[in-house]
């Protein structure tokens, strides 16, 4: 379902988004859908070419607090839409779009139209829904998180079960019959899916810390990766390489959630891992870091209030330390970072980031209202910040 925006300011907003900035300017960002919305906007996500972005809204409906989702394009003035299950195929008799309450969570697939919708049921909890094609999560236990294989032929989920979080997958054909992975007590979350391989990555909370594990899906064998005994090593996700892994850990302050940023190889052991970031702002709602374009570098928002939460970048060999993004938005959060394709090779090399951050021109009560910034620049600022070519 398609709905046209107001024109008013958006041939302004089309032509921002489409000019990047270029090496030794700043970054210049722009407000998505300012004031369209009756909430406060949450984990904005980039489809795989950085042309759209998909992002949550909380809205309070006398006193309850409900949640929906919207997709804006990038590149076409006024196309928008929202982002929910008209007409599902996996629809039982007598359900329809209003057997659900709100929308949860939206994970893009690489091809940008077989989308996972995680939705929440009236009656049966949260299920995943796969845009356009028969396939269907969902059970007595609420469903999570949903992320795709690089290739897109497989999705794998996180389940809540009686005694923690499970995974799921399933390949991505109409009809295909989910399994479930694990049964444990613990909670499993974050997967990320190898590179080439059909093996994920993945955070296990046990209600006292987080370790990491890898899941390999033929043979259905779980083995640990990292485990240290007095911190939680969380939010993991390979290098596009397949050997070498980021996550986050509070090793340098135990019992606390400040998370440092790590580059870890597969067989090497934890203290010759590479701290890469340091105080990286976790969020709920996002991977909280992003890989740059090839895993030569990591892009964050550092947790420093003070200086009012800024992007940072550093090299993933260390050989830098973290540098500030000349960005002028304050309190930021929930990045998410694009290589967009460029037909000419030998174009300048342009990303794009979403995030959200507060509106300085709307305010609720003494709380800032949050909205979903993009930003389109020459990857050339973020090399330089980091000393590569």
């Amino acid at each position: 379902m398609f709905r046209t925006l107001p024109l008013c300011g958006l041939a302004l907003l089309g032509a921002l988004l489409a000019v990047p900035a270029r090496a030794g300017s700043s970054i210049e960002a722009v407000k998505v859908a300012a004031g369209l919305h009756d909430g406060s906007t949450f984990g904005p996500k980039l489809n795989a070419e950085g042309t759209w972005v998909a992002y949550g809204v909380r809205e309070d409906r006398r006193g309850t607090i409900y949640s929906l989702y919207y997709a804006r394009s990038l590149v076409q003035d006024a196309v928008f839409r929202t982002v929910w299950p008209n007409k599902h195929p996996s629809f039982k008799p007598k359900e329809g779009p209003n057997s659900f309450s709100d929308l949860v969570g939206f994970e893009w697939h690489p091809d940008g139209v077989h989308n996972a919708m995680i939705v929440k049921h009236k009656r049966e909890g949260n299920d995943i829904l796969i845009e356009d094609m028969k396939l269907r999560f969902g059970g007595e236990g609420d469903d999570e998180q949903a992320f795709f294989s690089r290739d897109g032929t497989a999705v794998i989920a996180t389940v809540r079960s009686p005694l923690g979080t499970d995974l799921w997958w399933s390949e991505v054909r109409p009809g295909a019959r989910p399994e479930q992975l694990t049964w444990t007590r613990d909670f499993e979350r974050w997967p990320d899916w190898h590179p080439t391989e059909r093996l994920v990555l993945h955070e296990m909370y046990d209600r006292k810390q987080g370790d990491l594990f890898t899941f390999k899906i033929d043979g259905f064998e779980q083995l640990p990766l990292l485990q240290l005994p007095d911190s939680d090593e969380v939010r993991p996700s390979w290098h596009p390489d397949g050997e070498r892994y980021a996550y986050l850990s509070n090793r340098a302050h135990p019992g606390t959630k400040v998370y440092d940023l790590f580059v870890g190889k597969v067989g090497v052991a934890a203290d010759e891992h590479i701290k890469v970031i340091e105080a990286v702002r976790v969020s709920d709602d996002s991977q909280s870091y992003c890989w740059g374009p090839g895993g030569r570098y990591l892009l964050a928002i550092a947790d420093d209030a003070a200086a009012g939460h800024p992007f940072v970048v550093a090299p993933t060999d260390g050989s830098r330390k973290q540098a500030a993004l000349p960005i002028s938005v304050s309190n930021n959060i929930d990045p998410s970072l694009r290589l967009i394709a460029d037909e000419d090779p030998a174009a300048a090399r342009t990303l794009r980031l979403a995030w959200v951050a507060p509106d300085p021109e709307r305010k609720r009560g003494d709380a800032g209202w949050n909205v979903v910034y993009v930003a389109a620049f020459d990857e050339a600022i973020l090399l330089k910040l980091v000393g590569l070519k």
